[in-house]
Parts: structure tokens; C-alpha cells; sequence
């Protein structure tokens, strides 16, 4: 789970005329205010939706972020270090 509108813009910069030479990518993640919400909010909704009576049967213990991560700060530490695009 995660952010699908995003107001994040990275960059993609040529490093040379070499065709084999890889660019420069900078995804910018977590870089304003509201990406950085939205992942809190994000990790706190799924963590409700699978608390949820529903969810009883296919619910196992927490593997990522883990339920020591709780605070705002530990979630953007964990989607910092750990979080990914799809």
C-alpha cells in the first residue's frame, strides 16, 4: 500500500552521449508534506482494515513495518528505508 497520486517529481537526467551510460534518476520520495501525510495515513488505514472482523481468517502477525513502528517519524524512517513504487 502506499500513495497513487503523488505531488513528488523526481528527475531523469542524461549523463553522457554514451547510449550505455545509465542516467541520473532521482525519485525525490517522501520530498513534501503531503507525500509524507499520505504514507502515515496509508500505513494507519491498512493497519485498520486488517484489524477488521472481515480480515479475522486471513490476518497474521504484522512482518512490515511491524508493530513496533508506530510513531509518524518510525513509519517515514521504515517507507524511507523499505518503501518502494509500483
Amino acid at each position: 500500500m502506499g500513495p497513487m497520486n503523488t505531488d513528488v517529481r523526481g528527475t531523469v537526467k542524461i549523463q553522457s552521449s554514451d547510449p550505455h551510460t545509465a542516467p541520473a534518476i532521482v525519485f525525490n520520495y517522501l520530498s513534501t508534506p503531503d507525500e509524507r501525510r499520505n504514507w502515515v495515513d496509508a500505513i494507519r488505514k491498512t493497519r485498520r482494515l486488517i484489524e477488521t472482523k472481515a480480515m479475522d481468517e486471513y490476518r497474521v502477525r504484522e512482518r512490515s513495518p511491524g508493530k513496533q513502528v508506530q510513531t509518524d517519524e518510525e513509519i517515514l524512517d521504515w517507507v524511507a528505508r523499505d518503501g518502494e513504487s509500483a
